[in-house]
């Protein structure tokens, strides 16, 4: 039907029938039908062609992944980098920190500490002064600073064929740092049991002269005067020079063991009432004397130990530097 419309029409026109479809007439312009099917061919073969990829990927859209994850990947090793030389400023930090407190341990601690126990142990402990309420103290806490640090990161901060010297340097300063600790222990005991002794023999010491004063008036009242003379002057010798300080040996060896030979000498633990009352308790001053004597040689003894032990640790830190 359509196309005998066509042929109706006069010659050299166009008549488009139906959308996209142009039909012409003439034979001038059958060419140009041609062309514009093949331009319209064309035309739609441009939309269904496609740019190149990667894998599915655009290249613009590779290529700005590629970007963000390079930065992303150089951004990370820059932090590690940086991390790794802090971790490296920290460590050496870390090193010279601790070899300066083994520095100080060494030059301006341990001398005056030895010097202290070599001391304690040949003048201060005596049986006149007893024993002192403390042992020698730190006037610092570099054990406390050195032992706190964290031993794991300080052991890497030394290099690998240090790090038995380090194991060295950490082992004897804890070994000092317990070793006073143990003295603290010890003395804290040594100090009671001397207190039991001491504190019994002040009050046998005060009921002692007593008699010695009450014998010289028990023999004035009852006319002999025989002894009172060596009686007197003992006790007039411990108030003149015994009685006002710490004299525990002097009083000892000047009036309680000179008092007990001339009562044993003269049988006056038999014969008199008195006298065989100063003797038994110059017994009991003697075991008490001897017992406290006994305990200062071994508390002597026991700190010239620490003294050598401190010095031996403090000689192989020295050997290690």
């Amino acid at each position: 039907m359509n196309q005998q419309k066509l042929k109706k029409q006069k010659t050299d026109t166009i008549f488009i029938v139906k959308k996209d479809t142009v039909f012409v007439q003439s034979k001038q312009l059958e060419g140009i039908n041609g062309s514009v099917i093949e331009l319209k061919e064309e035309i739609s073969s441009i939309g269904k062609k496609t740019e190149p990829t990667f894998w599915g990927a655009k290249y613009d859209t590779v290529f700005t992944v590629a970007i963000t994850l390079f930065i992303f990947i150089i951004g990370i090793l820059i932090d590690r980098y940086i991390k790794r030389e802090q971790e490296k400023k920290e460590l050496k930090e870390l090193k010279e920190y601790f070899l300066n407190q083994v520095d100080e341990l060494l030059n301006f601690i341990g001398p005056p500490l030895l010097k202290g126990y070599n001391k304690f142990y040949q003048e201060t402990i005596n049986i006149n002064s007893g024993i002192p309420t403390t042992p020698p103290k730190l006037l610092t806490n570099s054990f406390d600073r050195i032992l706190k640090m964290e031993s794991e990161k300080l052991f890497s901060s030394f290099a690998s064929d240090e790090k038995v010297k380090f194991n060295q340097y950490f082992g004897e300063i804890d070994f000092l740092s317990n070793l006073l600790t143990d003295i603290n222990d010890y003395h804290r005991i040594v100090l009671q049991r001397s207190e039991s002794i001491r504190n019994p023999l002040a009050e046998i010491d005060y009921n002692y002269i007593k008699l010695l004063a009450d014998f010289c008036e028990f023999d004035r009242n009852n006319g002999r005067t025989q002894h009172t003379d060596f009686f007197e002057t003992k006790v007039q010798h411990y108030y003149d020079e015994i009685a006002n300080g710490r004299h525990l040996v002097e009083c000892y060896k000047e009036i309680v063991r000179p008092t007990q030979k001339y009562i044993l000498d003269n049988n006056l633990m038999r014969t008199h009432p008195i006298g065989n009352k100063i003797g038994e308790l110059g017994k009991l001053y003697s075991t008490k004397y001897n017992h406290l004597r006994m305990l200062i040689m071994e508390v002597r003894c026991q700190y010239r130990t620490f003294a050598h032990k401190i010095k031996q640790s403090l000689d192989k830190i020295k050997k290690l530097k």
